[in-house]
């Protein structure tokens, strides 16, 4: 799909595991994408109670959301959209999301300690 202009209306990011991360000690979760052949940081922002994850209307297979990516120099708010091999593994991200919007509501202040995959 293009816009009037001739812009593609999606930016491209790459194709990688997308993860969901815990932090031991805040609680807090974040998105992070990394590209399969580089390793490059693609998607990196926080989950908050206020994203809410939507259907794509064209595809059961992925969700998209508005959120500021900090992957690049400068943060970047856009809609996201994720895209996934198969409907089950797309529904399967939208119940962990949503635990993860639950427990990102008593997410404490932020420090550099480890985090775990959720």
């Amino acid at each position: 799909m293009y816009y009037p202009s001739g812009d593609p209306c999606w930016k491209e990011r790459g194709t990688g595991d997308l993860k969901l991360l815990k932090h031991h000690d805040t609680n807090k979760i974040r998105v992070l994408l990394r590209v399969d052949k580089t390793k490059k940081i693609r998607l990196n922002h926080y989950i908050s109670p206020e994203l809410e994850l939507k259907a794509n209307p064209t595809s059961d297979k992925s969700w998209q959301y508005i959120a500021t990516d900090y992957s690049d120099e400068s943060p970047e708010t856009g809609c996201l959209n994720m895209k996934f091999k198969d409907p089950e593994t797309a529904n399967a991200f939208m119940e962990q999301w949503k635990k993860c919007c639950e427990m990102a509501g008593s997410a404490s202040p932020d420090d550099d300690k480890a985090e775990e995959e959720v």
